[in-house]
C-alpha cells in the first residue's frame, strides 16, 4: 500500500550537500526519513516516491543581473556579549563561523509500505505517525506543517492512486544519473555542465535537472569506534552525488512512467563498498 505525506513544509533544511556544492534536493534524507516513519508505525518501507512543490534557498544576490553570484545566509556560532562566549580564547576573541547553506522546502513523500496482515492504517498507527511528524526534522530542517498523513491507497498512480487523491500537482524526482555518462567528459564535468546550464549541453539535454546526494562510498572498513550511534559498527565515507530531474506529474503517463519507476530504493553495491539510492528505469 502507498501512504502519502502530502505538502510537508520544512524550514531551514541543509542545502550544502558537499563542501563545494549547494542543492535544495535532499533525496537521501527524504528516503531515510521515509524508512524511519515506516518503522514508527510497525511497517517496512520498501520504497519512497518524492514530489517537489517548492524550494527557496536562504540567501541573496547583491547584483540581480549576475544570476550565478548567489550568497547563502550564514549563521554564526557565537554572539558578542562579554567576550566569554567566543571561541579560541587562547589567541584572543574570534567569532567562529561554519559555512552553511539552508533552504525552505515544500515536498510530498509517498511511502510504499509492507505491513503484516494490514489492509490499511489503524487509528493507533495514524496517531504514532502524526506524533512523529509533529516537530520532526527532514535534512536537519524543522517540519512545520503538512496537509495530510492519514490514509493509505492500494495504488500510486491512476485516478484512484495516492498522487491523484492527496498530492495534486508537482514534480516527481527522477534519477537521471545515467546522463552523467558522456564519451568525451568525465562524470564531474558533465554534472557541472548540466547543473549550471552550460550552453554546450543545451542541445543534448532537456528538462529541469539538479545535483543531489544519492549514496555514500566507504573509505574505511566498518569497525567499533568510540562514540558511534547506538554502539553500531562505524565506517567513514564520502558522499556520492548523482543527477535528478524534476518531472511534471501530469507528464508521467505520456513519458511512460510506471509506479515502480518513481520509487527510490536503497541497496549496497556488489562489494558492499557503497550505499546507493536508485530507481528502476522506465
Amino acid at each position: 500500500m502507498y501512504l502519502p505525506i502530502s505538502h510537508m513544509r520544512v524550514q531551514a533544511a541543509n542545502a550544502l550537500v558537499t563542501p563545494s556544492m549547494i542543492s535544495p534536493c535532499p533525496i537521501m534524507a527524504a528516503v531515510m526519513f521515509g524508512h524511519a516513519l515506516g518503522d514508527t508505525i510497525g511497517c517496512e518501507t520498501t520504497g519512497v516516491a518524492i514530489i517537489h512543490h517548492d524550494a527557496q534557498l536562504r540567501g541573496e544576490r547583491m547584483n540581480p543581473h549576475k544570476r550565478k553570484e548567489f550568497q547563502p545566509h550564514q549563521m554564526r556560532s557565537a554572539t558578542y556579549i562579554n567576550g566569554k562566549d567566543y571561541a579560541n580564547k587562547s589567541n584572543g576573541p574570534t567569532l567562529s563561523l561554519q559555512p552553511v547553506a539552508l533552504a525552505d522546502l515544500e515536498w510530498s513523500i509517498i511511502l510504499e509500505l509492507s505491513c503484516d496482515g494490514e489492509a490499511g492504517l489503524n487509528a493507533g498507527q495514524i496517531k504514532k505517525l502524526r506524533k512523529r511528524l509533529r516537530g520532526g526534522r527532514l535534512a536537519g530542517g524543522q517540519i512545520v506543517g503538512y496537509s495530510a498523513a492519514d490514509e493509505a491507497f492500494p495504488a500510486l498512480l491512476g485516478k484512484e492512486g495516492a498522487i491523484a487523491k492527496k498530492i495534486g500537482g508537482g514534480h516527481a524526482l527522477i534519477d537521471r544519473s545515467d546522463r552523467l555518462i558522456h564519451p568525451e567528459r568525465s562524470r564531474l564535468e558533465q554534472l557541472m555542465k548540466i547543473g549550471t546550464g552550460d550552453r554546450d549541453v543545451v542541445a543534448e539535454e532537456s528538462g529541469f535537472f539538479v545535483p543531489a546526494p544519492m549514496g555514500y562510498a566507504m573509505v574505511t572498513e566498518f569497525e567499533e569506534r568510540k562514540g558511534s550511534r547506538e554502539g553500531l559498527p562505524h565506517a567513514f565515507g564520502e558522499i556520492m552525488v548523482g543527477l535528478a530531474e524534476y518531472a511534471g506529474i501530469r507528464t508521467l503517463g505520456e513519458r511512460g512512467f510506471e509506479a515502480q519507476s518513481l520509487l527510490w530504493r536503497h541497496h549496497w553495491d556488489v562489494d558492499n563498498a557503497a550505499f546507493i539510492l536508485s530507481q528502476e528505469s522506465y
